[in-house]
This record gives structure tokens, C-alpha cells and sequence, in this order.
């Protein structure tokens, strides 16, 4: 290819661009090792051509230029792609499915039916504590009592709910705590 003269039109960047496919997917391939990466990353530097037009040296060949910024995006793609993870059937099936059970749902469902049947200040101390992870002084902080209170409460609470449990496996009518 010949250096240009003066900036390429559209058309003219348009006829170089097609001209260099061929290699550019090739030069792609050979970094990526993925065609369907490789793929992405021809169409990147395609986009990234069109939007640098103006920084292009027109006293240089058009071809290096081009796969130098193939180049550059697959060293910011490599950069970036700590960030991703590919998505495998296996991660799927890990990740996007639930063993949940009919039985385990009601389970929970009886599990928070028994947490709102607890006393209010047992309740807040366990969904404190238990459910959003906040230490014994921080929920303390928030209920406006000692720590100490709080490990009382939150082992009350504990109490009440194994015991609650352990009626409901046994066939009984939980007792209120």
C-alpha cells in the first residue's frame, strides 16, 4: 500500500480497510488464538480506525498504522480481561441453577415466619446480627443498648428458633419465645 497523500474519505479509508481484512483477522487469529475473539477485535480496531482518522500520518503507509491499533486493543483487551470471566456451561450450571427444593423454599419461609413471630427486640437483635452481618457493638450502637444485651438477645433468639424447629420436625405447634 502506498502512502496517502492527504487524509483518506471515507470511501477511500473504506476500500484500504476492506483491503486489509484479510490479514488483520489473520494477524487477530494468531494473538487471540479464539476466531470469534479475533473476530471482535478486527471490528474494534476497525471502529477505533474510523474514530482516529484524524491522527493518521498521511506521509505513512496505512497498514501498519492499522495493525498497530489492532495491536494496542488486544493488549487493552488482554489488560481488562482479568475482569471478565468466560462463561462456560459449567459455570452456568454452578451459577445460574438453584438446588432449591419446594422443601428448602418452605423451609426458609418458615424459618422468616418464625424470625417476625420472635419479640421485637429479639428479632431485630438476630436480623442484625445474623442477617445483615453487623457486629454485637455495632447493633448494640443501633438499638441503643450494651453489646452484652445484644449477645442476650441474639442467643434467645437462637434458642427460640431451634426450638421452634424441632416442634415443627416433631409435628407440634411452635410455642411463642
Amino acid at each position: 500500500m502506498q502512502a496517502v497523500e492527504h487524509p483518506p474519505t471515507s470511501a477511500a479509508l473504506a476500500g484500504m480497510l476492506e483491503e486489509n481484512l484479510p490479514a488483520l483477522r489473520a494477524y487477530a487469529r494468531g494473538l487471540c488464538g479464539n476466531p470469534t475473539l479475533a473476530d471482535d477485535l478486527v471490528q474494534d480496531t476497525v471502529l477505533r480506525a474510523c474514530e482516529k482518522l484524524d491522527t493518521f500520518d498521511r506521509d505513512r503507509p496505512i497498514r501498519p498504522w492499522l495493525f498497530a491499533i489492532l495491536r494496542n486493543e488486544f493488549l487493552q483487551d488482554a489488560r481488562r480481561s482479568w475482569r471478565r470471566m468466560e462463561l462456560t456451561e459449567a459455570i452456568c450450571d454452578r451459577e445460574l441453577l438453584t438446588d432449591a427444593t419446594p422443601e428448602s423454599c418452605s423451609d426458609a419461609r418458615r424459618m422468616l415466619e418464625m424470625v417476625t413471630a420472635l419479640p421485637v427486640d429479639l428479632r431485630e437483635s438476630v436480623s442484625l446480627v445474623l442477617g445483615l452481618g453487623f457486629t454485637y457493638e455495632e447493633a448494640g450502637e443501633v438499638c441503643g443498648v450494651p453489646a452484652g444485651t445484644i449477645k442476650s438477645r441474639v442467643s434467645r433468639a437462637r434458642s427460640a428458633l431451634v426450638a421452634s424447629f424441632e416442634e415443627r420436625a416433631a409435628g407440634r405447634t411452635p410455642t411463642a419465645a
